[in-house]
């Protein structure tokens, strides 16, 4: 039963975290965007995970969730290395789509 409140929790949002608005920003300065341009960013984020769930998984941890790359690596069962590499992939790849 315990098993199954705790599932039920998670799967409502029970283990989330609070990010203050100041984080969650931190993708408009690491693609260089103004907040104007949100919709093309949200089009392109939608591209991404369509093309690499993955990468959009981590890029939602790490600047919508306020998840540090240590967190991701621990929730992904992955390196460090491996966050930071794919991390930085899916910002190039989100800042080259917001280019066109």
């Amino acid at each position: 039963i315990d098993y199954m409140r705790r599932k039920f929790a998670e799967k409502r949002g029970g283990n989330l975290q609070i990010v203050s608005l100041d984080d969650s920003l931190n993708i408009f300065s690491a693609l260089d965007i103004q907040a104007e341009q949100i919709e093309y960013l949200n089009e392109s984020l939608e591209r991404l995970e369509k093309q690499s769930p993955f990468h959009a998984e981590i890029i939602e941890k790490k600047y919508f969730l306020g998840m540090k790359n240590k967190e991701i690596a621990e929730h992904f069962n992955i390196s460090l290395s491996k966050v930071e590499k794919d991390s930085h992939f899916a910002i190039a790849w989100l800042k080259r789509e917001l280019s066109k």
